[in-house]
């Protein structure tokens, strides 16, 4: 028994020395992942800034609007009521019609500008969705991450005091093969799990509603 505990502890330290890179290559991903993260995190604000610039923009451009249409308003009445019989409105009529026409110009100008600013509105509240999905996956994606790198400091604190306490071990029934193979277990895991991270590029972005409907459906 003392010799398999002795083989196992020799055998479990050998995997965490050919682990080491894929624990340091791991910490590189890990540190590249927060800091898509953080700027991921300032992207959203700026976004979030833009968008209230813009609801700014579009409510002056409103306002706007709302008070040039009053001002045609009053003045398609006077065009209206105007008598243009009488020779001495001329001047008056020609006056109200180029005043109708700049008004009606302007009025299409902020409308104009209002049907930009929704247009904008939509594409940042879309790039505010989906950045704010991808800076959720990352979050969780470090916590899997993190957590699978905690174990594993835990198994070689366990390897630790395996090798010291051998001579107890041996007196105790241990089940070396069952402890070999969650090693085993847990080392593929963060193998996999390692590899599967530094491969992955894409999002996962759903835009489309059947597919929305489709997912939410299997769930």
């Amino acid at each position: 028994m003392l010799k398999q505990v002795k083989k196992l502890g020799r055998g479990i330290l050998a995997i965490f020395s050919n682990k080491a890179d894929s624990i340091y290559r791991t910490n590189l991903i890990v540190h590249d992942m927060k800091e898509r993260y953080v700027k991921g995190r300032e992207s959203l604000t700026d976004l979030r800034n833009q968008r209230i610039d813009v609801k700014a923009q579009k409510k002056v451009n409103l306002d706007e609007k709302s008070a040039l249409q009053k001002e045609m308003n009053s003045v398609v009445s006077e065009l209206k009521t105007l008598d243009v019989e009488n020779p001495n409105n001329v001047k008056r009529f020609n006056l109200l019609k180029t005043k109708y026409e700049s008004l009606k110009s302007r009025i299409a100008n902020s409308d104009k500008i209002v049907a930009q600013c929704d247009s904008v509105l939509e594409n940042l509240s879309a790039l505010i969705t989906k950045t704010e999905s991808e800076c959720e996956k990352l979050k969780y994606k470090v916590d899997e991450i993190e957590s699978n790198v905690r174990t594993y400091n835990n198994m070689k604190r366990i390897n630790g005091m395996i090798r010291v306490n051998t001579a107890d071990l041996a007196d105790n029934s241990f089940d070396v093969s069952e402890l070999d193979k969650d090693v085993a277990k847990e080392v593929a895991k963060f193998e996999v799990l390692a590899e599967e991270t530094k491969t992955e590029d894409e999002t996962g972005y759903v835009t489309d509603k059947e597919e929305m409907k489709r997912f939410a459906a299997s769930l």
